[in-house]
């Protein structure tokens, strides 16, 4: 009885390692994406470049770019507040820095989830390969695999809703992750929103997308492959251990 019961144990811890591994997938890859916008200059001018906010802002491209800079460097140090200047001119009122105080330790949030979700991927694949061995690759190729699909599946789903509805989607996301109403800017006078328009908050989401299904297929891809490999490999050691088995005949 106590071994039978031992053995369900495992079986449980099992199963609930595998779901963890399979929804660590898409949080670390979402995450990974969304770290890698918010530290990318580049994403930053294109949506300057795109939006025409050296017009709109009457700042030149040289300096939005410095501004750029210094908001990655902001979202990566521990210097509070936010103090940007602009011809010896404070960029933001206060309001807007308050209100980028509170998107700094979202984005950091975002950080610890995908160290998180990196240390649930690394502590499963270690872990199983400690116990088992050898005999957990394909375990673990076929988890990846999985978790690959489960990350196209949601996206799917998240991207559909965001094509039809991204205003609101984006409204509400403000509503949840936000305890105050700072966010509410005037997108007629205060630059965080002459900066940063809705547009280029979905053309960088649309980007995040993108990349996430371009690695996820990579990732579900490979996976499946090297399943395929090892199958194949293992029919044919198995065809050739059971011909070396076979009794040969004699000649007469």
């Amino acid at each position: 009885m106590g071994v039978l019961s031992g053995r369900r144990s495992m079986r449980s811890l099992g199963a609930a390692a595998t779901a963890l591994f399979l929804i660590a997938v898409p949080v670390f890859l979402v995450t990974t994406n969304v770290r890698v916008a918010f530290n990318s200059v580049g994403l930053y001018t294109y949506g300057f470049d795109k939006y025409r906010i050296a017009e709109v802002t009457e700042i030149p491209d040289p300096e939005l770019r410095r501004v750029a800079e210094e908001l990655v460097a902001y979202f990566n140090d521990d210097t509070e507040p936010l103090d940007i200047s602009v011809s010896g001119q404070a960029l933001y009122n206060q309001q807007e820095v308050t209100h980028m105080g509170d998107v700094k330790g979202l984005v950091r949030g975002v950080y610890w989830a995908q160290r998180g979700a990196w240390a649930v991927l690394a502590a499963f694949a270690v872990g199983g390969l400690a116990l088992r061995r050898r005999a957990f690759i394909p375990g673990l190729l076929r988890g990846l695999r999985s978790g690959g699909a489960l990350t196209l599946a949601l996206l799917l789903v998240a991207g559909l809703a965001m094509a039809v509805a991204f205003r609101w989607l984006f409204y509400l996301f403000h509503v949840i992750s936000f305890r105050n109403s700072l966010w509410q800017l005037d997108p007629e006078t205060d630059n965080l929103l002459r900066m940063f328009p809705e547009g280029f908050w979905f053309d960088a989401t649309m980007m995040i997308a993108v990349a996430t299904v371009a690695e996820a297929l990579l990732l579900a891809g490979a996976s499946w492959l090297a399943l395929r490999y090892m199958a194949r490999r293992e029919g044919t050691v198995r065809r050739s251990r059971r011909r070396r088995a076979a009794p040969r005949k004699r000649r007469t």
